[in-house]
């Protein structure tokens, strides 16, 4: 049996803007379990060890899943 050969970890530092932080803030606040999905470009800084992700956006599955939720609702009129 051949092993494979564990890589090493990686650190990240994410420079997430405030109003989008706001969100995620609250969601976490309500379920510290959520999970938190950045999406951005990632640079090396020399200063910081590992990467550093600048976000284009910020949320959580929490979130998302409520958008979702409330698509999938559709919306009942009385005429």
């Amino acid at each position: 049996m051949r092993e494979v050969a564990s890589t090493p970890q990686t650190d990240y530092m994410a420079l997430v803007g405030m109003k989008q932080w706001r969100k995620v803030a609250e969601a976490l606040a309500v379920d510290p379990a959520d999970k938190v999905i950045i999406e951005g470009y990632p640079t090396v800084r020399p200063d910081v060890v590992g990467i550093t992700v600048h976000a284009t956006s910020a949320t959580t599955t929490g979130i998302q899943a409520g958008k979702r939720a409330a698509q999938a609702t559709p919306l009942v009129t009385k005429g």
